[in-house]
């Protein structure tokens, strides 16, 4: 886990360039269950801000597999470059913290705020002794803004707004 604050900071100390790249929108492909969304990707940034609020989104996965979708443009060497950047400062041991959940954990985490990743897992053999994890996200009253650009993504935008989930298919 890492603070993505943290991250843009040493970016903006130590590699502005890489921090412009990643402050303009990265092709996300949808998640193959979203199928309410007329649009096959969106673009999004990693760093942004709205009315003095900081938000970083981030799954490279998407990024990576937009890359792959012919519906989707291409990363450019320059975008490749800056998202390779920006993993490896996280995996830098003075910036994140690596941990491990138990039986009973809660973990809460604000993914405005916050980059994680699990590590690789092999699970048991025995059915009652498989990982179980449960996972919610949660659309807080209080929220802070985002970006416009994230509309086509959570929906709403707006400080306090409800956003989040998937549009029904419509047609």
């Amino acid at each position: 886990m890492v603070s993505s604050v943290a991250l843009y900071e040493a970016l903006r100390r130590e590699q502005p360039d890489v921090l412009t790249v990643l402050c303009e929108p990265f092709p996300y492909l949808r998640h193959t269950v979203d199928q309410g969304n007329a649009l096959p990707f969106c673009g999004l940034p990693v760093f942004s801000e709205r009315d003095g609020w900081f938000g970083a989104h981030f799954l490279r996965v998407l990024i990576d597999r937009a890359d792959r979708a012919p519906e989707a443009p291409s990363l450019t060497a320059r975008q490749r470059e800056a998202l390779d950047a920006l993993e490896t400062l996280a995996e830098d041991p003075a910036l994140h913290v690596r941990f491990r959940l138990e039986a009973g954990d809660i973990l809460l985490l604000n993914n405005w705020i916050t980059f994680h990743r699990r590590s690789a897992f092999i699970d048991q053999g025995v059915p009652n002794a498989r990982r179980h994890l449960l996972r919610i996200w949660l659309s807080m009253a209080n929220s802070r803004p985002i970006a416009e650009c994230f509309g086509d993504h959570f929906g709403a935008t707006a400080a306090g707004a409800l956003r989040g989930g998937m549009r029904p298919r419509t047609g």
